[in-house]
């Protein structure tokens, strides 16, 4: 549908050094939005049809990594609370623990995993551990409740926890004392840098928003808005059924104005009223180029939110989605080989951690690989870094 009076030519404004006319302007904007809106209409079904293909082709080895991984975290979150284990080490199991459980939390496959129940667990333990520790300084300290003590504030089970404006404020005097300055004016910074940016991008695109509504108002696709809407009026007819359906056409139009649509606009104008007036443009053509770029931009950002719309399938689209079919076969063979590799793996290790001897001996070797992390040595991204 071509809506200006310049009939388009094969290249020949596409030369280099030729200059655009604000109508060549105009029509090229116009053309890019039609394409997206329609690549974003066909999108939907192939990132559902290719999820499912993806499902089919890994979920049975998914699902035993999964499966393997929460038996493993089960069986380290039993040694918590053991009295010998060294406070050291203890860190480390729980990091250990915590990875698991991202993991599991991360996997799009871990619907069949309890992930709840395990995490119940895992605070259970932890209240184990707390008793232990107290136990241990009543013991040492007979004269003394360690429950009243101010530093076990908040660290047993039923404690509150201190307002979020006393963390930041410990966290701007630690840095007052690193950089000497006032505690408060690095509070205040603190604020700014972790809430301003956020505030300061909605209130941006609160003016957009604004500028772009003043020059929709602005331009003839107001005169258009404005006859169309007298034409699609329900009060004009009597039959009811037509009447509804104008109800229809007339909230279609509202919410293509609501979103700067001017596609939308001229194409309903068309269908129900004719071909608009093409002198009706002449003089707006920059003013109507400047919103179609706008749409332009706001269905890009549709594209990706209908890719991330559900969270499962946003992540297989990004693991494996690529244009050649050959690559996408060879990155889920990878995968597959990756994945049976790594549950391999995790279920040796979980056999082995029959004891807490051979658990320390886990521990002690990932105490040490944290600590080349330091020098940059060693990257420890994901659990298949777990040299076991």
């Amino acid at each position: 549908m071509t809506l200006t009076k310049t009939k388009k030519r094969k290249s020949k404004h596409a030369k280099k050094g030729k200059k655009l006319t604000p109508e060549n302007k105009f029509q090229r904007e116009w053309q890019r939005v039609q394409n997206l809106q329609k690549s974003n209409q066909k999108l939907r079904e192939p990132v559902s049809n290719f999820f499912t293909r993806v499902e089919q082709d890994i979920s049975v080895d998914e699902k035993a990594y999964c499966e393997a991984l929460s038996q493993q975290t089960e069986r380290l979150i039993r040694f918590i609370p053991k009295k010998t284990l060294p406070d050291y080490q203890r860190e480390e199991l729980l990091f250990w623990i915590e990875k698991n459980l991202d993991t599991l939390c991360d996997n799009p496959f871990n619907d069949e995993i309890d992930i709840d129940s395990i995490v119940n667990d895992f605070y259970l333990h932890l209240d184990l551990y707390r008793d232990v520790e107290l136990e241990k300084l009543k013991k040492k300290y007979p004269s003394v409740d360690p429950s009243l003590s101010p530093d076990n504030k908040g660290d047993h089970a039923g404690a509150e926890v201190g307002d979020k404006e006393d963390i930041y404020a410990e966290f701007a005097d630690m840095l007052c004392e690193e950089d000497d300055l006032d505690s408060e004016d690095v509070f205040q910074k603190f604020y700014e840098d972790l809430f301003g940016e956020g505030e300061a991008q909605e209130k941006r695109e609160k003016e957009h928003s604004q500028e772009m509504d003043k020059l929709l108002k602005s331009t003839s696709i107001n005169i258009l808005f404005r006859r169309l809407a007298k034409a699609l009026h329900p009060d004009l007819i009597q039959d009811e059924t037509e009447k509804l359906a104008r109800h229809h056409l007339m909230s279609e139009l509202i919410n293509a104005r609501k979103n700067k649509d001017i596609v939308k606009i001229m194409a309903m104008y068309a269908e129900h009223v004719g071909e608009a007036p093409q002198d009706i443009f002449d003089g707006d053509y920059e003013q109507m180029t400047q919103l179609l770029k706008n749409q332009v931009e706001q269905l890009e950002r549709e594209r990706i939110d209908i890719i991330d719309e559900n969270p499962r399938h946003a992540v297989i689209y990004h693991c494996f989605f690529v244009l050649s079919e050959t690559k996408i076969k060879r990155k889920l063979q990878q995968h597959r080989k990756t994945l049976k590799t790594n549950t391999r793996d995790i279920k040796d290790v979980t056999a082995r951690l029959s004891s807490l001897k051979n658990l320390k001996l886990f521990l002690r070797d990932l105490n040490d690989q944290a600590m080349m992390v330091d020098f940059g040595d060693f990257d420890f991204d994901d659990t298949s870094d777990i040299p076991f």
